[in-house]
């Protein structure tokens, strides 16, 4: 995205880069927020002087928004205006560039900006993905927990919680060998995904063989039939265990909780809730479904 209050300066900068780039433009800093926030673009070149909102101010704001944060960006600065290149750094910029622009050497900063940023987010993906599963993994729960957490705090919505075990999961790996235990977590990986994909939650391993599932919007009453479906849907994989006390062939049990968000409870609590949920399962011998609101029963 360029972002620049002079058009002639747009147009130079997409006859430069269009041919190896789709570019997208604003004109001034409000217009440039909005438009990052809902395409995400791969990199920001942005004018440091602007009226009304200047480079910084917008760079600023950029930085402070979650969805933006990570965007980079460069100032592109007339060698006569005052620079203030170490404001610009601190605020999160990348690099700068002076204008006018010299489009062999923008062509070359753009690619090296954005080979470190292709670098960057891979880097991320795999610190946030279970290598078993394929999955989510906790950091990126515990990530999501707190952007959503926060959205709920903001818009009083209920939030959902489900807490997925799988059933004597050391018996069957001492019985049928780690290499079926892996198999069987992924099967029931993967059966969790096509269940999660018709609620719209969001779905991590958790640890070991414990699974969770985030449902915002959702209420207690809701969060048990998604569990229902869940449990039904892995004991249908029909995968044989012998040892299981539960049945003969693998099978999950499930704590619920939900509530709403207040500034006397944190996420823990959802999560805690949600633990006891299915230590009661587990306690009513398993291959069964508790759900718990604030240590009322349902």
């Amino acid at each position: 995205m360029v972002v620049d209050d002079k058009q002639e300066n747009l147009l130079i900068m997409n006859e430069i880069l269009s041919s190896e780039y789709e570019v997208i433009t604003a004109m001034n800093g409000a217009e440039a927020l909005k438009i990052a926030e809902k395409k995400i673009p791969d990199l920001i070149l942005l004018d440091v002087s602007m009226p009304v909102m200047d480079g910084y101010e917008t760079c600023e704001h950029l930085k402070s928004n979650d969805r933006t944060a990570n965007i980079p960006v460069i100032f592109v600065t007339s060698m006569s205006e005052n620079l203030n290149e170490e404001k610009g750094l601190q605020l999160g910029a990348i690099d700068y560039i002076a204008k006018p622009v010299r489009p062999a050497i923008l062509r070359a900063r753009i690619q090296n900006h954005l080979q470190l940023k292709r670098h960057r987010d891979n880097l991320y993906k795999e610190s946030t993905i279970d290598s078993l599963t394929e999955l989510s993994n906790r950091r990126k729960f515990d990530e999501v927990m707190k952007k959503e957490w926060d959205r709920a705090l903001k818009n009083k919505d209920s939030i959902a919680f489900i807490l997925i075990d799988v059933d004597h999961f050391k018996p069957y790996n001492d019985t049928y060998g780690h290499i079926e235990g892996d198999t069987c977590l992924k099967k029931i990986a993967a059966e969790l995904t096509s269940c999660v994909k018709e609620c719209g939650g969001f779905l991590a391993r958790y640890g070991g063989e414990e699974f969770i599932i985030f449902l915002y919007g959702n209420t207690l009453a809701q969060g048990f039939a998604v569990s229902e479906k869940v449990k039904k849907a892995i004991q249908d994989l029909n995968i044989p265990h012998k040892l299981s006390s539960a049945a003969s062939c693998v099978t999950v049990s499930i704590g619920v909780s939900a509530l709403i968000p207040n500034e006397e409870n944190v996420p823990e609590t959802l999560i805690h809730i949600a633990d006891e949920s299915l230590y009661e399962a587990k306690r009513k011998g398993r291959n069964k479904i508790v759900a718990l609101q604030m240590n009322q029963c349902v």
